[in-house]
């Protein structure tokens, strides 16, 4: 049985590693009221699916790197939802999740180096994922400028429009059939303008697919294919003016 190295998982938030890393947990629980009555011949039973749960609880050390204490503090100042994200280094297993920043705690001992830790809370449903479908480029965009940048395994979008109807489309090269689910991922950060609309195209630039207009923050968004093709495209459009950043940007099928 081959082993796993726990330094192999990594917990991103908001596409920044949470600095100094020394250990992580991801913890699930569902609830499961009780349905006994005087049938159960004595023993407990379980028959109704309650609220799943989870937290996803972190050590490490201090640093001005990363995602540092200050950082996440703003996030619980500023009540903000973090797309968290344990992922290992072939990025072959992948958990995503919108979370809220529970708790957070630095100790400074004597002698010793400065440590962070916390909690984020999941908020909404989690997804275990593999096969990031998203291309080495985008195919065509009219955006006045728009930039894709995969480097550091998460790609990032940044666009501006000065005015009139824009578009940015990545060709994916898988087929796609009636009922397949997709799921977009993206954080999203607005400079100024209107929020982008994103779908799915068929290679004849026919919608088959939900549109979703993105939310400032973590985007976890479900596409329902509504026709087959061999290929299709993930579509980024803008009908006014607008500048924006998509960080984390991946799509997966479900």
């Amino acid at each position: 049985m081959a082993k796993i190295n726990g330094s192999s998982l990594i917990l991103y938030a908001d596409g920044l590693a949470i600095a100094g890393q020394r250990g992580g947990t991801l913890s699930l629980e569902a609830d499961l009221p009780e349905t006994t009555d005087k049938f159960s011949q004595g023993w407990e039973e379980h028959d109704v699916d309650g609220k799943i749960s989870g937290t996803i609880d972190f050590d490490a050390l201090m640093s001005t790197t990363g995602l540092s204490a200050e950082g996440l503090l703003n996030k619980i100042i500023d009540r903000e939802d973090l797309l968290a994200l344990f992922y290992s280094e072939d990025m072959t297993k992948l958990f995503l999740a919108k979370t809220k920043l529970k708790s957070h705690k630095v100790e400074a001992p004597g002698e010793q180096p400065m440590a962070l830790s916390g909690s984020l809370q999941i908020n909404g449903k989690a997804y275990f994922v593999s096969g990031n479908l998203m291309p080495s480029s985008f195919d065509a965009y009219t955006y006045s400028s728009f930039s894709w940048d995969e480097e550091e395994k998460f790609g990032t979008i940044h666009a501006i429009n000065s005015s009139g109807w824009v578009y940015a489309r990545a060709i994916i090269n898988q087929s796609i059939t009636t009922d397949d689910i997709f799921l977009f991922v993206g954080f999203f950060s607005r400079i100024s303008g209107e929020v982008p609309l994103v779908r799915l195209l068929n290679s004849a630039g026919s919608v088959i697919s939900n549109e979703s207009y993105l939310t400032e923050g973590a985007n976890l968004i479900e596409f329902t294919a509504t026709g087959s093709d061999t290929t299709f495209k993930l579509d980024i459009t803008n009908n006014y003016s607008t500048e924006f950043y998509i960080y984390n940007t991946m799509l997966f099928k479900l």
